[in-house]
């Protein structure tokens, strides 16, 4: 494990260093689904193939894969929080005076705890068009997902006096995650380990 550890911090480093930043970045050239998880195939500028395995994935969004480069982050990111946080619902107590600035208020929290990471939608116990409905209904259950959107929704109707309720429902799905994002794709595992393939 060192070595594939000590192997993923010299991938890094080419991919933060000077050559790659004034090259067209790295390119993927191969994805696969073993049964012991994905593995990523990438070509740097220099020619040299790597290969990336995550084991426990969690969640995969695949885009556009050429002129990339690597980020891998471990903890501190909206889509890792997802997986690292405890899940909770969150129940309108009451029914607010003005259902359209409620609906904004939710919108620009989302945005500010998740960017344009997770889907304003996913943890949202109704269709979005439907939500006006949900928050003139008292008692009805608004969203079930991760402590901090929940705390950020909740926050929204405190302020507009909704008198929100909030029930721990789950705890992590996992106590550690590893985020990778190149291009416009990232993947979501519990581990990832590093293998240069050209030696």
């Amino acid at each position: 494990m060192k070595r594939s550890e000590d192997q993923l911090e010299q991938l890094l480093a080419i991919t933060r260093g000077e050559a790659l930043r004034e090259s067209d970045g790295m390119r993927v050239t191969a994805m696969t689904w073993p049964t012991e998880g994905v593995t990523v195939t990438f070509e740097l500028p220099d020619r040299s193939s790597w290969e990336l395995l995550f084991k426990g994935v969690l969640e995969v969004h695949i885009s556009v894969v050429d002129q990339c480069g690597l980020n891998i982050r471990r903890n501190d990111h909206p889509v890792l929080d997802q997986y690292t946080n405890s899940h909770e619902s969150l129940h309108v107590g009451k029914p607010p005076r003005k259902t359209g600035e409620v609906i904004g208020g939710l919108l620009r929290a989302h945005a500010e705890a998740a960017g344009d990471w997770i889907p304003f939608d996913r943890y949202l116990e109704a269709p979005v068009e439907d939500i006006a409905l949900v928050l003139g209904s008292k008692g009805a259950l608004l969203a079930t997902g991760p402590e901090f959107l929940i705390e950020a929704y909740s926050t929204v109707l405190e302020d507009v006096g909704c008198n929100p309720s909030r029930r721990h429902v789950a705890p992590p799905a996992v106590t550690e995650a590893v985020f990778a994002h190149f291009g416009e794709s990232y993947i979501v595992a519990q581990s990832v380990s590093a293998r240069r393939l050209d030696r």
